[in-house]
């Protein structure tokens, strides 16, 4: 087998395995995955399936490397941009840490396939991970998309959302309702 057919068969694995979410948000009311509900699994299935998975940070990008343990040189890369966790009452390096730990759950979600609930249901809102989603756009009767905060017409791919209470997407949009810009 390649290292996709290994990979593939290790989500499929995972899948029929019914894996469960025991992490509570108490505050928004919704269950999640927590690395400890699939990141044994996973160990286990690659193991068996000759895959090592490697995860590295550097200050803008959190990376998951799956390796063939056959054919090391055959290798599958996840990125994904990194983002600070601002808990409330932490030290600096345990804030360090839980990014650290989002960012790789999240890394392993999607070189899993892993299920969560729909980032933004029909209403504009909705859960993804453990930070709620408030859309910041409307859609106007001729079928375009307008920014809620500045007006500005959103092409495709332009994501303007709050995530966890930080804005993320149209660096006017999150500036214009910090107040710096009018």
């Amino acid at each position: 087998m390649n290292i996709y057919e290994k990979l593939q068969k290790c989500r499929m694995d995972l899948q029929n395995s019914k894996i469960k979410k025991t992490g509570k948000n108490k505050f928004s009311g919704y269950d999640y995955f927590e690395l400890g509900d699939f990141l044994p699994k996973i160990n286990e299935l690659f193991t068996t399936n000759k895959l090592c998975s490697v995860v590295s940070f550097d200050p803008m990008l959190a990376t998951l490397t799956v390796i063939d343990s056959e054919k090391p040189e055959d290798k599958i890369i996840f990125t994904s941009p990194m983002a600070n966790a601002e808990l409330k009452g932490c030290h600096p390096v345990q804030n360090l840490g839980a990014t650290e730990t989002y960012e790789r759950r999240y890394l392993y979600i999607a070189a899993m396939e892993i299920v969560e609930a729909d980032i933004l249901d029909r209403n504009g809102t909705g859960r993804a991970g453990d930070g709620e989603i408030e859309q910041r756009f409307t859609l106007t009767k001729d079928g375009t998309n307008l920014c809620k905060i500045c007006g500005k017409k959103l092409t495709k791919g332009d994501v303007i959302v709050k995530v966890g209470g930080q804005w993320v997407g149209e660096e006017s949009c999150y500036l214009k309702q910090k107040g710096e810009i009018k």
